[in-house]
């Protein structure tokens, strides 16, 4: 799992980082094309399209029909049924290329959730870093022995704070600039990196470094898993969320992925043509 979140940390880097210096809405048009188009390919590469066009072609003859002999009831009804089955065998036709494509683009959205969904920290600004420490019930609270190594242009504006019941250390660190920066979580000897951005660009805000394992890093994508002798079970920063507007006349958020959607709709529906691919 580790490789292959490389890998594509490593496309997704190469496609939108020239977009960084931009609005987020910039790249995240860029990839909705992108996404529209690999979504028409496979679609016109896995599915049957005769057979679509041909049950395309059966359902609109039965919307004519009903409008052709609506003072007829049994005709009405029989190509109301026809039009009904005719629609659950394009639902069928279509499950295909979706079975094709569910996972592929649920791995992209874990990558570029944390790109979309989180925002930098402002200058002096204070971001909460937290490290979990491993262990189960019944294990000991006692005050682990954790440093961190600053980079000179941030700094600790308070002591750690040892929160035993949860087994996390925490600290409150102010940037000077507006800067991506590398800091170290020291357990002994071994010291483990964990990026933490002070700026408002479109970026790679990985908010989490977890522990090694499928699940964490399924959810956790952006940086490398911690090893799994380390002792620790997370390196987290609190990154506040990005606004992406929100429901009208409410104060309901709109997530990133909404909008990710309907722009990948728009641009397959636009490109459904001049691609060929019938859907």
């Amino acid at each position: 799992m580790t490789l292959l979140n490389t890998i594509l940390r490593s496309i997704l880097d190469l496609l939108l980082t020239p977009f960084e210096g931009f609005s987020p809405w910039v790249g995240l048009i860029v990839i909705s094309l992108l996404s529209a188009v690999v979504a028409l390919l496979v679609y016109k590469k896995v599915s049957n399209q005769d057979a679509i066009e041909r049950v395309k072609s059966r359902m609109q003859a039965s919307l004519f029909e009903i409008r052709l002999f609506n003072d007829d009831l049994r005709a009405i009804l029989r190509a109301q049924g026809a039009f009904l089955l005719a629609n659950l065998r394009y639902l069928a036709l279509n499950l295909v290329p979706l079975l094709w494509m569910i996972v592929p683009f649920l791995l992209v959205f874990v990558h570029l959730e944390p790109r979309y969904r989180n925002q930098g920290f402002s200058p002096d600004t204070a971001a909460l870093l937290e490290v979990e420490v491993a262990g189960g019930e019944g294990s000991s609270t006692e005050r682990p022995s954790l440093e961190l190594d600053l980079p000179a242009e941030i700094r600790s504006d308070s002591p750690a704070i040892w929160l035993a019941g949860a087994r996390r250390m925490a600290w409150r660190l102010v940037s000077d600039e507006p800067a991506a920066h590398v800091i170290g979580v020291r357990s002994g000897s071994v010291t483990h990196p964990k990026e933490i951005r002070f700026n408002d660009r479109a970026e790679l805000f990985s908010a989490e470094r977890p522990a090694k394992g499928l699940l964490g890093q399924l959810a956790q994508p952006a940086e490398k898993p911690l090893p799994s002798d380390s002792g620790l079970s997370s390196i987290t920063v609190n990154y506040p969320e990005r606004s992406w507007g929100t429901v009208p006349w409410t104060d309901i958020p709109i997530a990133w992925w909404f909008w990710w959607l309907v722009l990948m709709v728009v641009f397959g529906l636009a490109l459904r043509r001049p691609m060929g691919v019938q859907i």
